[in-house]
């Protein structure tokens, strides 16, 4: 049915005439006239044609409706909830709502803040998170993963559980400065120190009194124990104990009473007394070619340097070394007799030249002694060589006890 109203007033259901402006409302299964509701704005709330508008930044906003939903939050955040099974949520365009499931056939964008977003397209959603604090998320591969730079100190801690980084025999693990590896544990179980091999990476372990109490200097292939400029492969700056063999540069452990001695390039365990004591074996004759002395009856020879096949004595070190001898030689038409001492590397210098007048061109007998200290090298041959001015002569080891005897100073 239609009402026309030309001219006049027209009456509610309780048949009340309206005043003016008021608005005929449907009130339990009638009608009157009522002032209409007025929506009033505020600062940063606007109304128009129903629509509520926040332009107001942290101005809080909420709507409670008659059943349990209600709007909250702060601009520009808001929360819808509601506790009331029959609440509707209406879909916008892209966005389409059945039975719970929200599905998007747009472009969805969700803010995280602090670096997170999610992107959704065509059904393929895209996480990122800028790396924050360690963290990355490789949306790819879908995963997080350890990795960027940390924005601020963290700290891990156990309680009462062990952290265990297993490599699985399929992995290293790395500590690096700039490009350089500082820690390398590798999947066969070496720990090493500067797998990269930079000269400027050292290595040190502290101890409670000493700084440098193990100290690695990479850029001179050194190691100082106690001392942070070591000048050696081992510098030790204190006290150091052996309890167990020391290998000289042949790998000999030496016997008890020896000393390890110094030999220019290496080391050498050596006797305490180096030297030899030797004579002749038999009588030797002697005329005016200089001949080397045969002396092959070895006294004693402390250290193994002389050779009774070349009767000469090969000087194990360098030092110094004195030369001991005392030849009787009997003699029948000699006029003179010489000694000469040589060394050097293959016993040619003349170290020494001794001669000694004899007082009768007949028979007679006369000793040739003295001793002298010459400076060797190693590896020098040093022996005696005697002859004659003219004439023959003879060693004699019968009666008299003719002997050479070489000492290390």
């Amino acid at each position: 049915m239609r009402v026309k109203i030309l001219l006049g007033t027209l009456v509610g259901f309780m048949g009340l005439l309206n005043a003016q402006n008021e608005v005929l409302t449907r009130v339990d299964g009638g009608s009157s006239w009522q002032d209409p509701i007025v929506h009033t704005a505020g600062t940063g709330i606007s109304i128009s044609n129903g629509t509520i508008t926040n332009t107001s930044v942290d101005r809080t906003v909420t709507l409670t409706g008659a059943g349990a939903t209600t709007v909250t939050g702060t601009y520009p955040n808001f929360t819808i909830t509601s506790t009331d099974a029959n609440t509707t949520y209406r879909a916008g365009t892209g966005i389409s709502i059945s039975g719970g499931v929200i599905s998007n056939t747009g472009i969805v964008s969700l803010l995280g803040g602090d670096g997170v977003s999610m992107t959704t397209i065509a059904g393929i959603t895209t996480i990122t998170l800028d790396v924050n604090n360690g963290l990355n998320i490789d949306a790819l591969a879908e995963r997080l993963q350890l990795g960027g730079n940390l924005t601020e100190e963290t700290t891990i801690t156990h309680g009462a559980f062990d952290l265990i980084h297993d490599l699985n025999n399929t992995g290293d693990f790395m500590i690096r400065d700039n490009l350089d590896t500082i820690l390398t544990v590798n999947s066969l179980g070496d720990v090493v120190i500067n797998d990269d091999g930079s000269g400027t990476t050292d290595f040190r372990v502290e101890s409670d009194d000493h700084r440098y109490m193990l100290f690695v200097d990479a850029s001179t292939n050194e190691v100082g124990i106690n001392d942070l400029t070591p000048d050696a492969t081992l510098d030790v700056g204190g006290s150091f104990r052996l309890d167990d063999e020391f290998f000289d540069a042949d790998g000999d452990a030496g016997t008890a009473g020896q000393v390890l001695t110094s030999t220019g390039s290496g080391t050498d365990w050596q006797s305490s007394f180096i030297g030899a004591n030797v004579e002749p074996a038999s009588n030797q004759t002697i005329n005016t070619f200089v001949t080397t002395l045969s002396l092959t009856d070895v006294v004693f020879d402390v250290g193994g340097n002389y050779s009774t096949t070349t009767s000469r004595f090969i000087v194990p070190t360098d030092g110094y070394y004195r030369i001991d001898y005392s030849i009787w030689v009997a003699y029948v038409s000699a006029s003179e007799v010489s000694l000469v001492i040589r060394g050097g590397a293959s016993g040619t210098t003349n170290l020494l030249n001794s001669h000694q007048e004899l007082s009768t061109t007949g028979i007679g007998v006369t000793v040739l002694s003295g001793s002298q200290i010459v400076e060797a090298s190693a590896n020098d041959e040093i022996h005696l060589l005697m002859g004659t001015g003219s004439g023959t002569a003879t060693i004699v080891t019968s009666l008299h006890n003719s002997h050479v005897s070489y000492t290390k100073l």
